[in-house]
């Protein structure tokens, strides 16, 4: 049986993936859990305890993506894919991503924490894919300006879908990112 804080995390998760985190009050997470005010205050005593919440369960799944390098190009796709699923299902966290870094500081810190690991992973990867031979031999500056361009766009993309790309299935939105970090890696 879920525990009632985790269901609470379940529905918060469900609604601000709908209508955005701003968008939802507390009372309507009491409505929809039939739940009184105090049971949520219980487990969450503000939002921002509870968005912190969701953000420190997402980050504990994509801990076990990012753990160690890529050493082919189907791999490492592989990964960036699986990164963006994720994404997909915490995608409140990400459609207003520069809003909820500047807000919730303890989001922001973990957060630059786990980008610096994905920056790492990406340029080793990177650097193994240059050692097999699927990648041209490049400089560091210029490996280290291309693992900058994937990072800006795991980070902005689904943003981007949202705006650009509204009617494509998440799938097509998905490889549609993942085609252009192909052609950047391809490219290079």
């Amino acid at each position: 049986m879920i525990k009632t804080k985790q269901k609470i995390i379940n529905k918060a998760l469900e609604l601000y993936n709908i209508h955005g985190i701003e968008y939802v009050v507390i009372r309507q997470l009491t409505e929809e859990l039939g739940l009184e005010l105090s049971n949520i205050t219980r487990h969450f005593s503000k939002k921002n305890d509870l968005v912190n919440a969701i953000a420190l369960q997402f980050s504990e799944k994509n801990k076990l993506l990012w753990q160690n390098e890529k050493n082919n190009r189907k791999d490492f796709f592989d990964l960036l894919k699986s990164h963006f699923q994720q994404q997909v299902e915490y995608r409140c966290l990400f459609i207003n991503f520069a809003n909820l870094q500047t807000q919730h500081s303890e989001i922001a810190e973990r957060n630059k924490k786990e980008e610096e690991v994905r920056k790492k992973i990406i340029y080793q990867s990177i650097k193994a894919m240059i050692k097999n031979g699927e990648l041209k031999k490049s400089a560091p500056k210029e490996i280290d300006f291309l693992t900058a361009n994937i990072l800006m766009i795991i980070r902005l993309w689904i943003s981007e879908a949202v705006i650009s790309h509204p009617k494509e299935s998440t799938e097509k939105q998905i490889n549609y990112f993942l085609k252009m970090i192909g052609s950047l890696v391809i490219g290079h």
